[in-house]
C-alpha cells in the first residue's frame, strides 16, 4: 500500500506528460508530412508540365517541317536535308534521333507508307524504303494523326537506330490546296507524314539536368499505360535511377502516381521522393524535438517527486528483485542439471561435494545423500590418476586454488562397486555468495575409448597384412623374372 501511495502522484504526472508529448508529436508530424506531401506532388506536377512543354516544342518543329511541304509543290531529298540542317533539329532538340519523311504510295494490292527521306541520311541508309504500315504500332499512330490532322505521339517503341526504348511523334502532310475538313477528305489528300523518333533516356535526362530547386531531388519512372505492367517491366520507358521501386520501398519514400495523355497516348508517371521532401532542417526535426523535450520534462518532474518519497522503497525493491533473480537462476540451474545426461556436481572451497545430480548418481552408483559433504578426491578419483594428474588434482583439493580452477581432463574414476571408468571431466570456478565453488561436468567415455582402441588394433593388423601382401607380390615378380631368364638361356 505504501508503494502505491508513493508512486501514484509521480506516475500520474508522468503518464499525463507522455500523453501530451505523444499528442503534440503526432500533431506536428502529421502537419509536416502533409506539407512535404504537398511539396512533393506540386513539384511532380511541375516536372510533368515541363515534359509536356518540351514535347510541344518538338511538335512545333514538326509543324515547321510540314510548312516546308506546304510551301513547295515537290520537296526533293536535297531540299529536305538542307531544311533539316538549317533547323538543326537533331542537335537543338535533345533526344531527337532522326527525322523521316514517310511517303504514301499505292500498289495494285495495297497502300504502303515507306520512308523516303531520312535526316541525317548517312545514319539512316538502312531504314530507307522501310514500309511503316507493316508495323502495327506505327501504322495505327500515323492513321490517327491523318484522321485528326494533328501531331500524335506513339507508345513505347524500340528505336531503329540504337535499339533503345523511346517514342516518336508524327504529323500528316497533305497535298497543297486539297480540302481536309473531314477524315475522308484528309485520307484522299494525304501524301505522307513527317516522323521523328525520340530517345527517351536522352530527352528526359536533359529535362532532369536543367531542373531547378527541389525538382532535382525527385526520382521517377515513366511507363506506357497502354501496355500491361509485367515483372520484367517491359512497359518501362524511363527510370531516373535503376531499381527505383525497390529502393523506394526499402527507404520509405513517398510515391505519387498519375496518368497523363500526351498527344493522344496515355503515360503513367510514377514519382518518388524522401518523406521529408522540401522541408527545412528545423521543420524535419520539430516533432522529435517536441517529443524529446516533453518526455524529458515529464521524466524529470516525475523522477524528482518520486526520489523524495521513495528512496526506501527503491532499496527494498532492489533487494527483493535481486533475491528473486538469484532464486530463479538457482531453480533454472537445478532444472537443467536434473534432466542432463552428463554428471554434474559442485564442490566448495574445502573440495566437499555440495551438489550431485541424478546423472551422477547413475554413473557412480552413489546417491545424493551418500556423497553430500564428502571429499571428491577420496570418494571417486582412482589412485593411479591421483599420481598422473597430481598437478591438476591439487587445484581442487580445496582452498584458494578453487577460485582459479578452469580445466578439462580425462581420468579414471571409481564407482561405488570399486569398478573404474574413464571420464571426460570439465571443472570451472564460480562464485556464490562471495565464496568460491567449482562446477564439474563429466561424461563416461569408457566405451568410446574401448572402441578407439579396437579400431587402432584393427588398423595395425590391416597395415601388417598389407605389408605382407606387398612383399609376396614383389617376390613373385622377382621369381617370374628369373624363370623367364632361364627359359631364354635354355632356348639359345
Amino acid at each position: 500500500m505504501k508503494f502505491f501511495k508513493t508512486i501514484a502522484l509521480p506516475a500520474a504526472l508522468f503518464i499525463i506528460g507522455i500523453s501530451a508529448s505523444v499528442f503534440f508529436y503526432f500533431f506536428f508530424e502529421n502537419n509536416i508530412h502533409l506539407k512535404a506531401r504537398q511539396n512533393f506532388e506540386n513539384q511532380a506536377e511541375k516536372q510533368i508540365v515541363d515534359i509536356e512543354h518540351n514535347i510541344e516544342i518538338y511538335a512545333g518543329a514538326l509543324y515547321g517541317v510540314r510548312g516546308l511541304f506546304d510551301a513547295s509543290e515537290i520537296v526533293d531529298a536535297d531540299e529536305f536535308q538542307q531544311f533539316e540542317e538549317a533547323l538543326n533539329i537533331v542537335d537543338a532538340y535533345p533526344g531527337v534521333d532522326s527525322v523521316y519523311f514517310i511517303e504514301k504510295s499505292q500498289t495494285e494490292q495495297t497502300e504502303q507508307w515507306r520512308i523516303k527521306y531520312a535526316y541525317p541520311e548517312e545514319k539512316n541508309i538502312g531504314v530507307l524504303d522501310t514500309d511503316l504500315k507493316a508495323d502495327p504500332t506505327r501504322a495505327a499512330l500515323m492513321k490517327k494523326a491523318a484522321d485528326n490532322d494533328n501531331v500524335q505521339a506513339s507508345g513505347m517503341v524500340t528505336l531503329y537506330s540504337n535499339n533503345k526504348p523511346g517514342f516518336f511523334i508524327t504529323i500528316p502532310i497533305y497535298k497543297e490546296g486539297e480540302l481536309i475538313s473531314n477524315a475522308q477528305e484528309r485520307n484522299r489528300a494525304l501524301i505522307g507524314f513527317v516522323n521523328t523518333p525520340i530517345d527517351a533516356d536522352i530527352f528526359l535526362s536533359n529535362i532532369i539536368k536543367n531542373a531547378h530547386g527541389n525538382e532535382e531531388n525527385l526520382f521517377f519512372s515513366i511507363k506506357d499505360a497502354s501496355l500491361s505492367s509485367t515483372i520484367d517491366n517491359s512497359n518501362l520507358l524511363f527510370e531516373s535511377e535503376k531499381n527505383l521501386a525497390d529502393s523506394a520501398a526499402q527507404n520509405q519514400y513517398m510515391e505519387y502516381r498519375i496518368e497523363r495523355n500526351l498527344y493522344g497516348h496515355p503515360w503513367l508517371f510514377i514519382y518518388y521522393a524522401n518523406k521529408n521532401f522540401g522541408l527545412t532542417g528545423p521543420e524535419q526535426y520539430l516533432p522529435s524535438i517536441v517529443l524529446i523535450f516533453g518526455l524529458l520534462m515529464s521524466f524529470g518532474t516525475s523522477l524528482l517527486i518520486y526520489s523524495f518519497s521513495s528512496s526506501r522503497n527503491r532499496a527494498q525493491n532492489a533487494a527483493d528483485k535481486a533475491a528473486a533473480q538469484y532464486k530463479d537462476s538457482e531453480e533454472k540451474f537445478r532444472s537443467i542439471a536434473t534432466v542432463a545426461k552428463d554428471g554434474i556436481f559442485m564442490i566448495d572451497e574445502d573440495a566437499e561435494i555440495t551438489y550431485w545430480n541424478e546423472a551422477a548418481e547413475k554413473i557412480f552408483g552413489y546417491s545424493k545423500k551418500e556423497v553430500m559433504g564428502k571429499k571428491l578426491l577420496s570418494l571417486i578419483v582412482a589412485k593411479k590418476d591421483n599420481e598422473k594428474y597430481q598437478k591438476e588434482i591439487k587445484q581442487f583439493e580445496g582452498g584458494s586454488n578453487i577460485c582459479s580452477l578452469n580445466t578439462t581432463m580425462e581420468l579414471a574414476m571409481r564407482k561405488k562397486d570399486n569398478s573404474e571408468i574413464l571420464v571426460e571431466l570439465s571443472l570451472t570456478a564460480t562464485e556464490i555468495r562471495n565464496k568460491c565453488h567449482a562446477v564439474g561436468i563429466l561424461r563416461d567415455i569408457t566405451q568410446r575409448k574401448q572402441e578407439q582402441e579396437e579400431y587402432r588394433k584393427r588398423s595395425d593388423i590391416m597395415e601388417r597384412m598389407n605389408k605382407l601382401m606387398v612383399g609376396r607380390e614383389l617376390k613373385m615378380a622377382e621369381l617370374k623374372k628369373v624363370i623367364n631368364k632361364k627359359k631364354k638361356n635354355d632356348g639359345q
